[in-house]
């Protein structure tokens, strides 16, 4: 229940126009520069409308998807009778700790908590005036219930190995993408058709790439 309806909630409020470069800058963070120009330039020449109608993602789906994203983290919260459990399947009789539903609840939440340990995915604190401001009261909204904390805390406690002490500010706590070597553009027809698709696109979209 937690997976599409986060997307739903999110896309819904970044594939708008005025978040496409947002988008485009987040999405190209870690990216070649073949594959940052091409998406930022497609964003809104269909791209974005695609994926809209891919996803079935307008206003309806928003609001249903924001009812049931707040009925999963109070479903959640109960599960840890107000913040009373360490983790999900813990009870008074019994602590399993750690399992995979802390780890899988954690893992789709992320998209709109937005946890300290993702920055280099999510742009960071440089990017968060930038983000919409009904994704920016969610995300406050939910990390503020116990399910919330319990994601703060599982990526603060296990998300670079069991009871790690936290440094300063997250520093250096962060996943890094693999992106040496991703600029490299291939020999022969692959690199010239790449080539020729990212200097349509940047140029004039649609026309030019007909052309090719």
């Amino acid at each position: 229940r937690l997976g599409p309806t986060s997307r739903a909630l999110v896309y819904h409020q970044v594939l708008r126009p005025e978040y496409y470069s947002l988008i485009g800058e987040i999405g190209g963070m870690c990216t070649s520069k073949i594959e940052s120009i091409l998406f930022a330039n497609m964003l809104g020449q269909g791209l974005a409308k695609g994926m809209r109608k891919l996803m079935a993602i307008d206003e309806t789906s928003a609001d249903i998807s924001l009812q049931e994203v707040r009925k999963v983290f109070q479903d959640v919260s109960d599960r840890l009778e107000g913040g009373n459990k360490d983790y999900i399947f813990d009870s008074a009789s019994r602590k399993l700790g750690f399992t995979a539903a802390d780890l899988t609840f954690a893992a789709l939440a992320t998209p709109l908590l937005r946890p300290p340990e993702m920055d280099v995915l999510n742009g960071g604190p440089k990017f968060e005036s930038r983000w919409p401001e009904a994704l920016n009261s969610l995300r406050d909204e939910l990390r503020a219930t116990p399910a919330g904390k319990h994601v703060l805390k599982v990526y603060h406690n296990h998300r670079f190995g069991v009871g790690r002490t936290a440094r300063p500010n997250n520093s250096g706590r962060h996943v890094i993408p693999k992106s040496i070597g991703r600029n490299k553009v291939p020999v022969g027809v692959g690199a010239t058709l790449a080539i020729g698709v990212v200097a349509a696109i940047a140029v004039g979209g649609h026309h030019q790439m007909s052309k090719l």
